[in-house]
């Protein structure tokens, strides 16, 4: 699977560091947050809510251009499809696009 959500990525992190690290972002941020392998990216694209967990991952060292809001990801949509009304449905179309 390559669309996952954050909550999932914790449950199945093994205990040490890493996992205390995402523990603590995920309280930060609610959860809604969906971390995307995309081919043309070696690090997941992450697909949230608002730019309130923009600047929290941002704040973990993520670069602005691997997370993308629901407005982000369908100003590229709009251009090859159509747009979309979530980020899960963002994050399937960029999945999508992966096996294309």
């Amino acid at each position: 699977m390559s669309a996952l959500t954050l909550a999932f990525l914790v449950d199945h992190l093994p205990p040490g560091r890493t996992r205390k690290r995402y523990q603590r972002l995920l309280a930060e941020t609610g959860g809604d947050i969906l971390a995307v392998t995309v081919p043309y990216a070696d690090s997941p694209l992450w697909f949230v809510t608002g730019e309130a967990q923009v600047l929290a991952l941002m704040a973990r060292g993520i670069p602005r251009w691997r997370v993308w809001t629901l407005r982000d990801a369908n100003s590229v949509l709009e251009a090859c499809a159509s747009p979309v009304n979530t980020i899960a449905e963002a994050a399937r179309s960029f999945e999508r696009r992966r096996s294309h």
